[in-house]
């Protein structure tokens, strides 16, 4: 690769002491060595600001920030405002990376002209994570995606595309062109912020590639988002996020993709008021809220049967959806 641009890569940290080696050291032994590696230590309790200080000591690429606990949002922020690289990639602290992660996402991009390059996720048992050789140029295959492409996949719930859904919904797994996030800056406050970015930077792009290979490794840690924060509040802002991208998608006039975020948005309603202990007639109420929220949004009404029904007979849906839980043997949620 004979263009050598700075890629600038942000992790926040916060008390992941017992994974942050692995991921530091699989950042800082990339193949791709023209990096500036911005730690945001977003008020740790634990040793990670030192293992963060020791990893700074042995290598001059490595910045390191603190703040008060502010959360994931506000330490990428603080990354995002300090960083000077050309491009830009988010690692998680309780996360590693392929070590070729860089040179070969750097490398599509640069050779089709894309602004994004997207690489595959596997989630992985804590104790099963370890740092492997890295991925062979080779080895790597994809394709380049129109925004439109892209959309199918992030909008459409029943797509059968192979691609991984989810590997297009979240900031990590994914190298971007410092640009796109200029004037862009994460909810603070919120989790799952990454449900509300996707749409803000597909929208100022118009192609991105995708890589069919597996080069970010997501550990499932007892201080995941999701263990952290609850279900129950995840599933808060992913309705909040999700009727924002609702509010985005009125401008590309395609009513499968509204169609599919506004049914993703009931969905989400329904189990967050029946995993709060609210009767059926409560999270029949607020569904109902959701649906002229919709409705104002789009100036449209959508019909999906699931959620009508439950609208309608709330009750006798929910015992015969019990009943259809004991058959097939499956727990209720």
């Amino acid at each position: 690769m004979e263009h050598q641009p700075l890629v600038s890569i942000i992790v926040p940290v916060y008390n992941t002491e017992r994974y942050l080696s692995l991921c530091l050291t699989s950042i800082v032994n990339q193949t791709y060595r023209n990096l500036e590696i911005l730690l945001i230590n977003d008020g740790s309790t634990d040793s990670s600001e030192a293992v963060c200080r020791q990893f700074m000591a042995q290598d001059p690429r490595i910045q390191l920030f603190s703040q008060e606990n502010q959360g994931q949002s506000a330490a990428r922020n603080l990354g995002l405002d300090h960083m000077t690289g050309e491009y830009l990639m988010f690692v998680d602290s309780d996360d590693y990376i392929d070590p070729a992660m860089v040179e070969l996402l750097l490398d599509r991009m640069l050779a089709h002209e894309v602004p994004i390059a997207v690489c595959d996720y596997v989630k992985i048992a804590e104790a099963e994570a370890k740092l492997g050789p890295a991925t062979p140029s080779e080895a790597v295959s994809g394709q380049t995606m129109s925004r439109e492409q892209v959309y199918n996949v992030v909008c459409r719930t029943a797509s059968r595309s192979r691609l991984n859904r989810v590997r297009f919904l979240i900031l990590p797994c994914k190298l971007y062109r410092a640009e796109l996030f200029q004037d862009l800056r994460l909810p603070v406050g919120r989790v799952c912020e990454d449900e509300y970015m996707v749409h803000l930077i597909y929208d100022r792009v118009a192609r991105i590639y995708s890589v069919d290979q597996t080069l970010y490794y997501y550990v499932q840690t007892q201080t995941s988002t999701m263990r952290h924060n609850g279900v129950r509040q995840v599933r808060k802002d992913v309705i909040w996020a999700l009727t924002e991208r609702l509010k985005c998608l009125q401008g590309y006039g395609n009513p499968a993709y509204i169609r599919d975020t506004a049914f993703e948005i009931l969905t989400h309603t329904k189990a967050f008021y029946e995993q709060s202990g609210a009767s059926p007639q409560e999270v029949k109420r607020h569904m109902s809220e959701e649906v002229a929220e919709i409705r104002q949004i789009t100036g449209r009404t959508f019909f999906f049967p699931k959620c009508f029904l439950y609208m309608l007979f709330p009750s006798l849906y929910c015992r015969l959806r019990s009943c259809y839980r004991k058959l097939r043997g499956r727990e209720p949620n």
